[in-house]
């Protein structure tokens, strides 16, 4: 086991930890550095155990453990100096892969504003927030990894025009999150292109699979295939928010989502699934082009004694799956939305 502070990765380096070896974040944070470059949303996320700042050709590997050590509790109480893990920003040609990734005190994995970043053979445990949450990134995949997470466990989002592009994400076991399993947003400033996610394995989430547009940023052509949920709150909620959290200006499109072959058991709540637009004046911020094929949810709650009123529109708060409460349909609630396909 060895103990340091944080480590400054360089381009064109394996950091390699061999079985059976960990290296583990001092609980001092003093030792952990904030790194200017590395905030967003705020102020929050400078601090880093690992962070790479434009690094290229980096591997990370070797079928050891990396722990940040959060596993007593918090290292600070001040929420956006907590260090994350593992931090990449504007990194190229990176890959981490045959590791346990554990313990971190923010969000686990963040890799930002980065292209060509391969994931593979991960078993990610966070105690506390996110798992890995992907940030403005291009061609960047998942592979073969297990997540468990105290907040959402793989959530792509967008802070810049660059958005999400090519996230292919297969053989994914999440193994229990006190909140999302996939989630788009809630950041959602530039485009979520061009995603698929095949052979996904979700026990014990809130929500499943979950699309939320917000900030002005647009959905399309994202496709899951083969997944299979038990012991959910709800499978499937897809919302179009116009853009309103952010005041964008314009139409906000989702479009083209498909989910296919997909078994959920245990659903443990009677809300419902949605998936819905929003209007705002005559204006009318569509999901269109939504494709559910083989999808079988065993079974839907239900159980209310009174159907529901008809839900508030979407009106730029912070988006949650609960936000509409119980909705007046047994399974799925449509509202703004042209072409959805069952």
């Amino acid at each position: 086991v060895y103990m340091t502070g944080s480590i400054l990765l360089k381009s064109n380096m394996t950091l390699w930890v061999s079985e059976d070896a960990v290296i583990r974040a001092i609980q001092d944070n003093d030792k952990i550095q904030s790194y200017r470059e590395a905030a967003f949303a705020g102020s929050s996320f400078v601090k880093n155990f690992l962070f790479g700042n434009r690094v290229e050709n980096l591997t990370i590997t070797g079928g050891g453990t990396i722990d940040g050590n959060s596993v007593n509790g918090y290292l600070i109480s001040n929420k956006p100096l907590r260090p994350v893990l593992l931090g990449l920003l504007n990194a190229k040609n990176v890959k981490v892969t045959n590791l346990d990734l554990l313990y971190s005190h923010s969000w686990l994995f963040i890799p930002r504003e980065s292209d060509h970043v391969i994931i593979d053979g991960i078993n990610l445990h966070n105690t506390h927030k996110d798992g890995i949450a992907p940030l403005d990134c291009h061609d960047i995949s998942i592979t073969n990894s297990v997540i468990s997470a105290g907040d959402d466990a793989l959530t792509p989002k967008s802070y810049s025009a660059k958005g999400i592009d090519n996230l292919v994400v297969k053989n994914l076991t999440i193994n229990h999150c006190k909140w999302k399993g996939i989630k788009f947003g809630f950041s959602s400033v530039g485009d979520f292109t061009n995603c698929l996610f095949e052979d996904i394995a979700m026990v014990h989430v809130q929500a499943g699979i979950t699309v939320l547009l917000i900030d002005g940023g647009n959905a399309s052509n994202l496709t899951f295939h083969r997944v299979n949920m038990n012991n959910v709150h709800t499978p499937i909620t897809l919302l179009n928010g116009g853009g309103l959290r952010s005041r964008a200006p314009g139409i906000t499109t989702m479009r083209d989502i498909s989910i296919s072959n997909l078994e959920a058991r245990n659903v443990y709540d009677p809300m419902g699934s949605f998936i819905t637009g929003t209007k705002v004046g005559d204006t009318v911020h569509k999901a269109e082009n939504i494709t559910l094929t083989n999808v079988k949810v065993n079974s839907f709650k239900g159980g209310l004694t009174e159907v529901p009123g008809t839900p508030i529109e979407y009106d730029g708060r912070k988006a949650d799956v609960r936000m509409f409460g119980n909705l007046p349909a047994w399974g799925y609630y449509i509202r703004h939305a042209d072409n959805v396909v069952f």
